[in-house]
């Protein structure tokens, strides 16, 4: 297994896209004046960061169009890829569950942060959790009953369907129903929003990132699953992620697969998002997983049973996975206790967090997310006796 499974990388080639970055308030008219004199084509709008992308801007023409006033910064639309993930056969899945009588399974890395002991006081209803990715498998049985919508950010006249697979993995670890049947979601209630960024190749762009943002904060979701990274920094996809969670939102982030000292990639590095690193059965360091004093927390990382495209079950490795295990146990908490806001959701993750032995702050920051953990401070009657068993054993 290498990283390249499992993260995304930049493109060695980053064409003639620009992303202009324009002082606030400017009308569109205005905007579009003063670029189309220097010469930019395609352009459009990223109103969530008072900017454009456009392309034709010559070396002379960008250089003019730098020392104008209204201009704050240009940066390359940085192109990035989704490396394809470790698949293990279907066959595989299905004779877990016909080992099991048919019986509904809770996945290991579910068990392990106490979800399934928090379900008796929250299981995310309502909450709305968008999957900024490839796209969701809505017509998997564990997950069009949440699946709630979303967008194709990369091709408006398509929809969300996911072309890849990894983003449909991430939603059922996030919110799988409980239906008695295959596997169950951190948060088997809340609302899961598919927000195309990537696709069936797993790429797109920081323009693409930036708009999905922008869909999410004017759609009112509370919490966003960014399972992606790059690792040069965009002035941006940071813009972007402030507005976002300016509004409130709760940022999830993958730390990245780079296995290696202060390699925290963008937008996790950002202190605006959770950055969640990844630990594996036997509560070790996932030896790929990123390190930095920018890590938040860490969550179960491998062998991650989830649903696959397609309608099936598969089970796979990464930060990634870490981090759909944190968005999860964020529902709960904002489906329980939503006055407390981001800010007080986020402390109540990282006060609340597990210290796993052996591991330093920069591996694991404030450590296990636990979700029966922060639900006992949100609620000191719960009662874990209520709790489902565990019934997945295996690895």
């Amino acid at each position: 297994m290498s990283r390249k499974n499992f993260w995304l990388e930049e493109e060695s080639s980053l064409g003639n896209e620009l992303i202009i970055l324009l002082k606030p308030g400017l009308k569109a008219k205005i905007v579009l004046d003063l670029l189309k004199r220097h010469g930019a084509k395609n352009i459009s709008f990223l109103p969530l960061i008072n900017g454009v992308v456009c392309t034709g801007l010559l070396e002379k023409m960008l250089k003019s169009l730098k020392a104008q006033k209204e201009v704050l910064r240009i940066e390359e639309n940085i192109k990035v890829k989704l490396y394809p993930v470790v698949r293990i056969k279907p066959s595989w899945s299905e004779s877990i569950f016909k080992a099991k009588g048919g019986q509904q399974i809770i996945p290991w890395g579910t068990a392990r942060i106490g979800a399934n002991k928090a379900w008796p006081v929250s299981q995310g209803k309502t909450v709305n959790v968008a999957v900024l990715d490839t796209g969701i498998y809505a017509k998997h049985p564990d997950l069009k009953a949440n699946v709630k919508g979303g967008v194709n950010i990369i091709n408006s006249k398509r929809p969300f369907y996911d072309d890849n697979g990894h983003g449909t993995h991430l939603a059922g670890t996030i919110g799988a129903v409980d239906n008695g049947a295959g596997i169950i979601g951190v948060a088997p209630q809340v609302n899961l929003f598919a927000v195309k960024v990537l696709d069936e190749n797993g790429r797109g762009s920081i323009k693409d990132i930036v708009t999905g943002l922008g869909w999410c904060v004017q759609n009112k979701m509370q919490v966003v699953n960014m399972s992606f990274g790059s690792d040069r920094p965009s002035a941006a996809l940071h813009q972007a992620v402030k507005a976002a969670a300016g509004t409130g939102i709760v940022l999830v982030a993958a730390a990245g697969n780079d296995g290696s000292k202060n390699s925290v990639d963008y937008p996790a590095v950002y202190p605006e998002t959770i950055a969640v690193g990844g630990i594996n059965e036997k509560d070790q360091l996932f030896v790929f997983s990123s390190q930095g004093p920018e890590i938040d927390l860490v969550a179960p990382a491998t062998h991650v049973l989830s649903t696959a495209r397609g309608g099936g079950y598969e089970k796979m490795s990464g930060t990634s996975m870490a981090t759909a295990h944190v968005s999860g146990v964020t529902a709960l908490l904002i489906a329980h206790n939503p006055e407390k806001g981001s800010t007080g959701v986020i402390k109540n993750l990282k006060i609340t967090a597990e210290n796993i032995k052996g591991l330093k702050s920069t591996q694991q920051g404030a450590g296990l997310v636990r979700a029966d953990y922060a639900l006992q401070g949100r609620h000191e009657q719960l009662d874990l006796s209520l709790a489902p068993e565990v019934n997945e054993n295996v690895s």
